[in-house]
């Protein structure tokens, strides 16, 4: 016999389940999206006149926005460990290069300016709110502070007019609509000529090939192929794993996504529970947070993993117990230890996995076979520098 956990995870009735547990609190999320209006509004009024006064450019150029990330799909989760974590939104502030190819003298130095410009412009209001600025390698980050657990990053992008032109802020409808992802293809020399698609200012004078559409299309087609509303939930309790074990750091946001859409791929009848297809995810893990993992369709086949060696090992150790423990409980267990089992999904969790032992239930061992395409074959990637979020 095997044990089905789902009801740990979702589908609970009158009692919070996993999923649920990992819901931003209400007003964290309150406060987020009432400092993201502010600052768009805000910042489409004080972006022209700062270009208009310091660079004597026509005040006629609106910055366009689009919220990036995983607040966007609504897979945002409420921080594990605080004040270590936070929740975090990524707003992607857009200018047309032509803007800044007519009014700077160098690539280069649009960037630098692109940095200053919106720290400049966002300190009259963050002086206002209580809020705290500060400048990271690729954003802005204004720092929420009143005990929020939260922040508002400000990626920089210029894109041809063609681009510019298409970009629009949208509204998440479901739990899936935007993921964001930065792909570092720096220039040695750079010039104007080079920036003919949507690239992001980097904090250095850099700029760096980056589409965050490609996300956006990549991740909408797995969840039609991969389970929807399920791929999504089965990302998220991946993140709270690496949120529980990890303060900071640790295998990155997207580096999980891909792993876990590239593992359902290879399976030839997808299951209909979170707990199976969860497991069939953690048991290919381990190698993954190995080795490199590439997705063509969104990095050009560049290495997502970021992580040293010896973190690549310490990760891919925490993935191995992880797997085992869902191996163990789910096939090897009865009914009878279901408390036991409780409690070791708890210890791999965490204590936002509730402990409601009643709602584990026996099935037959026959409903917990996955079947697996064999393993395609992929050549070794060139393995540049590449920065994923």
């Amino acid at each position: 016999m095997a044990l089905n956990i789902s009801r740990l995870l979702n589908h609970g009735q009158n009692v919070d389940r996993f999923i649920d547990n990992l819901e931003v609190a209400p007003h964290r999320k309150e406060a987020i999206q009432d400092a993201a209006k502010i600052i768009k509004i805000h910042l489409r009024q004080a972006i022209p006149v700062w270009l208009a006064h310091n660079l004597e450019a026509e005040a006629k150029v609106i910055p366009r926005f689009m919220t990036q990330g995983s607040f966007a799909y609504n897979t945002a989760n409420e921080p594990c460990h605080f004040p270590l974590q936070e929740v975090d939104r990524d707003i992607g502030i857009y200018l047309p290069v032509t803007h800044w190819e007519e009014n700077t003298r160098s690539p280069k130095h649009a960037a630098k300016t692109y940095f200053r410009m919106v720290e400049e412009a966002m300190r009259p209001l963050s002086e206002e709110k209580g809020w705290t600025l500060s400048r990271k390698e690729r954003c802005v980050r204004v720092l929420l502070n009143h005990g929020s657990s939260a922040h508002i990053d400000l990626p920089l992008y210029a894109a041809p007019l063609k681009d510019f032109e298409t970009i629009t802020e949208t509204v998440a409808k479901s739990r899936t609509a935007s993921m964001s992802i930065v792909l570092d293809s720096a220039f040695s020399e750079q010039e104007w000529d080079n920036l003919d698609s949507i690239v992001l200012a980097c904090e250095n004078g850099e700029w760096s090939k980056s589409d965050p559409r490609e996300v956006i299309r990549w991740f909408r087609q797995c969840r039609t192929r991969l389970g929807d509303e399920r791929l999504v939930r089965v990302c998220r309790y991946l993140k709270a794993w690496r949120d529980h074990h990890w303060k900071t750091g640790g295998p990155s946001s997207i580096l999980l996504m891909v792993s876990a859409c590239q593992t359902l791929e290879n399976i030839i009848d997808l299951p209909s529970r979170d707990d199976l297809m969860l497991k069939a995810v953690c048991a290919e893990l381990p190698q993954q947070l190995r080795g490199n993992v590439c997705e063509r369709r969104i990095s050009n086949g560049e290495n997502l993993n970021r992580m040293p060696e010896p973190e690549r090992v310490h990760a891919s150790s925490l993935a191995a117990r992880l797997s085992h423990t869902l191996n163990m409980v789910m096939d090897r267990m009865n009914l009878h230890e279901k408390e036991q089992a409780n409690l070791s999904l708890c210890s791999a969790f965490g204590e936002r996995l509730p402990f409601l032992p009643h709602e584990i239930e026996q099935c037959n061992q026959q409903a917990s076979i996955i079947r697996q395409q064999p393993a395609k074959v992929v050549p070794a990637p060139q393995v540049p520098k590449t920065h994923a979020g």
